[in-house]
């Protein structure tokens, strides 16, 4: 499956008025694949295999016609957003698993027995990257200059995870039971 999100003029919430070259351009991609494979091979024993892709990118773009030299020039009491967007981020993330697992059943010897069993194993990555024009957002307060908030931009944050996870389960009951 694929799915994209198409926002090409994504405003900040926080102010009123946000002019189109202030706002973010949001092209967000997605991917799912997915794969199943389920057999009963004797009347006694399941076996299932599955595999799962997702990769997706939440990216806030600047404008098309922003340059480097453009900033974010935010006014707090007009309610206004002028220049450039607050920043340039992307989201890139994916996570790829797969899972075996299997049932055997045998019964009418010496009562009946159940054994299931299952391996699953994924791994993930997530990162944040950000970027400020100039590395700095200017305030004004009535249009008034009024602060100056200083980034230290590109930053690039990484998680990657790995899961492994064994299961088994025994389930017998004896003739006697």
């Amino acid at each position: 499956m694929y799915n994209e999100q198409n926002r090409f003029f994504r405003r900040d919430g926080n102010y009123s008025f946000v002019t189109q070259q202030a706002s973010w351009k949001q092209i967000e991609p997605a991917y799912i694949l997915q794969g199943l494979w389920t057999s009963q091979v004797t009347n006694n024993l399941l076996l299932d295999f599955r595999v799962g892709w997702n990769k997706i990118v939440f990216p806030l773009s600047y404008q098309s016609g922003v340059t480097p030299d453009h900033v974010n020039v935010q006014d707090i009491a007009n309610s206004t957003e002028t220049g450039a967007a607050p920043y340039q981020f992307a989201n890139p993330a994916w996570v790829l698993k797969w899972s075996a697992g299997g049932s055997w059943y045998k019964g009418n010897f010496h009562g009946t027995h159940n054994i299931q069993f299952g391996f699953e194993w994924g791994k993930s990555y997530n990162s944040y990257i950000y970027n400020v024009n100039q590395g700095i957002n200017v305030q004004f307060n009535g249009g008034v200059p009024s602060k100056v908030l200083a980034f230290n931009t590109p930053t690039t944050q990484r998680i990657i995870f790995t899961t492994r996870v064994f299961t088994c389960r025994i389930r017998g009951r004896s003739r006697g039971d």
